[in-house]
């Protein structure tokens, strides 16, 4: 899937215009021309002022993915009883790591950068009363607890776990404790967290602000910028505003893999696009 998208430059945020396609949002069909050289860029002047800084952070929201239910821990068939207690991590990320603590071979698809998880958490085999707490690893542990358990009862309830994201604790990103008892837990995830890929960048390349799921900028020429990700998005739609001037348009492609191009130009009375370094802001939908 090729996606594009284009929008109008933005006076006030209430007044941007958004390009779907290859149609403009208020006249005719639009003609966007490659980037050309910096001899051919538009003067400067009123209305042609890239932006020097952003006003403030790209809006960052949390996405939430289901997935099917799958089996990251089962304590019966790998790494044994949860002592009473006893802080245990666990791996939930990637795939490795899973068989040792009696979950699916090769891990269920959460990706590196999930905040959180969605779960089901069953404790079996408890020998007497007690209660779960559940944290990201090397965070305090919270005064709080997931869930009860209860003497010779199997007990399932659907906590959402927060993950850790420091590399320190990238592998193991998830400890619980069971407190007053010994048991067997079970842990089966069904979606997680993870933070929408967006930023702000200066004209420069630089950028402002933005998510942890972008890893690089590189300004490849005017009014051209690349943006490297941590995950295929070749099958999302890229949305960019431009910011700084009355007659500032953008456009991204996600053609690809993790590669985000990002086109900023400018238009002349005549109807011709010219490519001009711009700050723009920038979030990905998938």
């Amino acid at each position: 899937m090729k996606s594009w998208i284009r929008t109008g430059a933005i006076a006030a945020l209430t007044a941007s215009a958004v390009l779907l396609g290859f149609t403009a949002a208020s006249a005719g069909p639009m003609t966007i021309t490659p980037p050309t050289p910096a001899a051919h860029r538009a003067p400067a002047g009123p209305g042609h002022q890239a932006a020097s800084m952003v006003a403030g952070p790209a809006r960052s929201e949390t996405l939430v993915v289901p997935i099917n239910p799958c089996r990251i821990v089962d304590t019966r068939r790998g790494g044994g009883v949860m002592a009473s207690n006893a802080a245990r991590s666990f791996y939930v990320t990637g795939t490795a790591g899973f068989v040792g603590q009696g979950g699916t071979g090769g891990g269920c698809g959460v990706p590196g950068a999930a905040t959180g998880i969605a779960t089901n958490v069953t404790t079996v085999g408890t020998l007497t009363d007690g209660y779960l707490t559940g944290y990201p690893t090397g965070s305090a542990e919270p005064g709080t607890n997931f869930m009860t358990s209860h003497a010779n009862v199997t007990t399932t309830v659907n906590p959402t776990l927060a993950l850790a994201t420091a590399a320190a604790s990238a592998e193991t990103p998830l400890t619980v404790v069971s407190h007053g008892s010994t048991t067997h837990l079970i842990i089966d995830v069904t979606g997680y967290d993870i933070p929408q890929i967006s930023g702000a960048w200066l004209q420069s390349g630089v950028q402002s602000f933005g998510t942890s799921r972008i890893l690089s900028t590189v300004h490849t020429g005017p009014g051209t910028y690349t943006v490297t990700v941590d995950s295929d998005v070749s099958t999302c739609v890229p949305i960019v505003n431009a910011f700084g001037g009355h007659n500032l348009y953008g456009e991204a492609n996600t053609f690809s893999g993790n590669v985000i191009t990002v086109y900023m130009w400018t238009m002349t009375s005549g109807g011709t696009s010219l490519p001009a370094d711009a700050a723009f802001y920038l979030k990905v939908d998938c």
